[in-house]
């Protein structure tokens, strides 16, 4: 009986642990939370701080494993101002962007967050890690002040 128990158990940890793994989800959720404390640190500390620290890149508040934070003004739409992995992007307008699909995901992600406020739209780019093009969803929050727009993502498992 108690084999029988333990194996039931097992089986329901394997198969919760499998489906965990298959849910993009934790990873969109901790990219949304990297945004949030984001935007609390621009609101305590201002935006010519954070957006020092965040290029800076040294610190795991911006970037952790494939997951990291990215800043844009609000005008002009689309200068990238802050990257936390990536300093090759800052000081460049990225409004027009595609991914390999054609899509204009940059676009899409900051007109939706200035006009409602947040956004969560998917997309493709390359792993920092290995470089192949994959899906991602991209999360981006409007700062309190509404210059910026505060960004993160999530690439799919």
């Amino acid at each position: 009986m108690i084999k029988g128990m333990t194996a039931c158990i097992a089986l329901a940890l394997g198969i919760g642990i499998y489906f965990y793994l298959l849910d993009d989800e934790p990873s969109v959720k901790m990219a949304e939370s990297m945004v949030e404390d984001t935007i609390d640190y621009i609101s305590k500390a201002g935006p010519e701080q954070a957006i020092k620290e965040i290029n800076a890149g040294k610190s795991d508040r911006w970037h952790r494993g494939d997951i990291y934070v990215f800043v844009y003004q609000v005008e002009p739409r689309g200068y990238m101002v802050a990257h936390a992995i990536n300093q090759g992007l800052v000081n460049k307008n990225l409004y027009d962007l595609t991914d390999p699909d054609g899509k204009f995901f940059v676009k899409e992600y900051l007109d939706t967050a200035i006009e409602t406020g947040r956004s969560k739209i998917p997309f493709k780019w390359p792993h920092p890690v290995t470089n192949k093009i994959e899906n991602k969803t991209g999360v981006c929050r409007l700062t309190n002040d509404k210059k910026y727009v505060v960004c993160s993502g999530a690439y799919k498992k």
